[in-house]
Order: structure tokens, then C-alpha cells, then sequence
């Protein structure tokens, strides 16, 4: 902007080109506010994706995550499918004891027993010892309980069936998410890359188009058209590398066995 208005005092460019560099100026002042509110909109997915409210630091540099090759191949089971399998299992449990209601039970009892016979308290110099042994046997036969036992089972079985469901339900719901997470990471660090190259030849192309200015050869015009290209260009950067970054904490917290 000053070299502008230097340019403009001398009768170099038009009051226009002027306003246009002064728009300029604030549409790139716009876009590092805007750049600046991203990082913070990307801090905070990040913290919602950890599940943390704590303030995060990331304390390496960045570039140092940008060439890390992260493997697809999730082994870890999801916490709420080994949930909705231990329900199942219970429910399993609970359905086999009902069953067991409509067979015969027989349990048997034994019980021993050593005694004292005295004719004086506490005095067992003259005592008499005997012992006795007990022996039961208890058949147990459901006669009148068909009905009721046949309502439970049928209410085991229900909930066996409603815990299946729910367990394979789940089990997809997962398989897709991880199917989306492996496309997401995929494309954005695809995104990435292809923005990273883009950006270097951009700036090589801004570095040159800036030679050709201060050489006189393009007008300020000219100059500020080309740089607001480079201003585009960095904020779709800056977008790409977020949104890979994002992906890859994702993938890492996919691959955390809880």
C-alpha cells in the first residue's frame, strides 16, 4: 500500500488503481482473519473428535505429520460393539437358565453331626458323645409351572433376538464409518498433496510476476490481480492441510484399543 500511494503522489497510477490496492489490502487482512478463525474452528473439531475440553498444544511443527504414512487396517474392536456383545452374551446366559426350569432338578443334602449329653452344665466328665449323619435326596418335577416357564423362555428368546440385532446393526454402522473414515483420509491427503504443488507454483509464478512488476513491465493493476491469486491459493492450503490433519487424528484414534 505505501508503494502505492507513493505511485499515486506521483502521478504514477490512477486514484482507481489506488482504491483498488486499499481493497486489497483489506480483503487480505479479511483472509488472514478468516485463516486465523479456521484454525480455531479446527482446534475445536479436534477437540470434539479427542472428546477433551482441555485447551490442546501441539508442541512439534506441523510439517512433521504431513509425510506420516498412517495404515488403514483397523484391528481394535469398537467399544460399543464389544458392549452390545457382552449384552448378548448375558442375554445368552439368562435364556439357557430359563430353559433349564421346564427339566427335572435333584439336589441331595448331607449333613453330620457330633454331640454331648451331660446332667451337669459345663461339666462334661461324665458326658455321653453319640453323632449322627443325615442323608436327603429332593426331586424336584415341574408339573404345574409349563405356562410360566414357557412365557419366560419365550422372553429370553425375544431379548436374544433384539440383542442379535442390535450387535449386527452396530457392527455396520461401524464397518461404514470406518469405510468413510479410510475415504476421507484418502481424499484430503490426496487434497493435500496436490494443493502443496499447486501453492509452489503459484508463489514460483507470484515471485516472477513480482520481478516483472518492479521491472515496470505490468502495471500495479496487473500485479494485485496475480496476488490475490496467491492469497486464494494459500487459504485453499490452509483448508487442505486442516482438513488431512484432522483425517489423520481421526485414523489414530481408530486405531486405539480402549
Amino acid at each position: 500500500l505505501n508503494n502505492a500511494l507513493d505511485k499515486y503522489k506521483n502521478g504514477m497510477i490512477s486514484e482507481d488503481v489506488l482504491d483498488r490496492t486499499k481493497i486489497q489490502q483489506i480483503n487480505a487482512r479479511r483472509e488472514l482473519q478468516a485463516t486465523e478463525s479456521s484454525l480455531q474452528k479446527l482446534m475445536c473439531q479436534l477437540q470434539g473428535n479427542l472428546a477433551v475440553n482441555d485447551e490442546i498444544t501441539i508442541a512439534d511443527s506441523v510439517d512433521s505429520h504431513m509425510d506420516t504414512e498412517m495404515s488403514l487396517h483397523f484391528e481394535s474392536v469398537h467399544t460399543d460393539i464389544k458392549y452390545k456383545e457382552s449384552v448378548l452374551y448375558y442375554d445368552q446366559m439368562q435364556l439357557k437358565q430359563t430353559k433349564a426350569l421346564n427339566y427335572p432338578s435333584l439336589s441331595m443334602t448331607y449333613q453330620y453331626q457330633y454331640n454331648w449329653a451331660a446332667d451337669q452344665f459345663m461339666n462334661y466328665g461324665n458326658a455321653i458323645t453319640y453323632n449322627s449323619q443325615f442323608l436327603g435326596v429332593k426331586l424336584n418335577i415341574p408339573l404345574f409351572t409349563g405356562f410360566y416357564n414357557k412365557h419366560k423362555i419365550k422372553e429370553a428368546e425375544w431379548d436374544v433376538k433384539q440383542a442379535q440385532y442390535q450387535l449386527d446393526a452396530t457392527r455396520i454402522a461401524r464397518n461404514k464409518d470406518d469405510e468413510m473414515l479410510k475415504i476421507d483420509y484418502i481424499q484430503s491427503k490426496h487434497d493435500y498433496e496436490d494443493e502443496s504443488q499447486i501453492l509452489r507454483l503459484r508463489q514460483d509464478a507470484d515471485s516472477k510476476i513480482n520481478d516483472t512488476y518492479q521491472k515496470g513491465v505490468i502495471s500495479l493493476d496487473q500485479r494485485l490481480d496475480k496476488y490475490q491469486d496467491l492469497l486464494n491459493e494459500q487459504n485453499n492450503y490452509i483448508k487442505d492441510m486442516g482438513n488431512y490433519l484432522i483425517a489423520q487424528y481421526q485414523v489414530y484414534i481408530r486405531h486405539i484399543n480402549f
